[in-house]
């Protein structure tokens, strides 16, 4: 391992992402450029790799839809595609990716505490009315 316990600006970062993402970092031994994602996030089954560049295109596009188009608390995202490829690609800020993980992890919880819950049963044993004819309570023999 190394002998200095600084991290460098892209283990930084990747630290972030796996922070922002709840997922874990991949550590790697001193060859750096082994074949391994920088961020696993298991409960979304999502595998990243973080890049620190000094500039993005794709960045300056979804500032400028932020800028231009959104309002307090819209999310701005960049869909692109390239012309006859079949795949098409989404850009947003981590922070809105993370926000929205949070919601579905929030809703998986959810689910998964209402199916969990037993239903109670009634307070009063119920009866059926005197009146409805499928559910007769006459005693066997009469009828309805």
């Amino acid at each position: 391992m190394r002998e200095h316990t600084t991290l460098e600006p892209w283990e930084l970062f990747e630290r972030e992402v796996a922070r922002a993402l709840n997922g874990f970092r991949i550590l790697r031994s001193e060859a750096r450029f082994e074949s391994a994602p920088d961020v696993l996030v298991h409960d979304m089954n999502l595998v990243v790799d973080a890049k620190l560049r000094r500039g993005f295109t794709h960045h300056d596009f979804v500032a400028t839809i932020r800028n231009k188009y959104c309002t307090a608390g819209q999310v701005p995202v960049l869909a692109t595609r390239t012309p006859g490829d079949r795949d098409a690609f989404v850009a947003l800020r981590l922070e809105d990716f993370a926000n929205l993980l949070l919601i579905i992890r929030t809703a998986r919880a959810t689910i998964a505490a209402m199916k969990n819950q037993r239903e109670p049963g009634p307070a009063f044993p119920l009866r059926c009315d005197s009146n409805d004819r499928n559910q007769s309570t006459k005693p066997k023999g009469q009828r309805p």
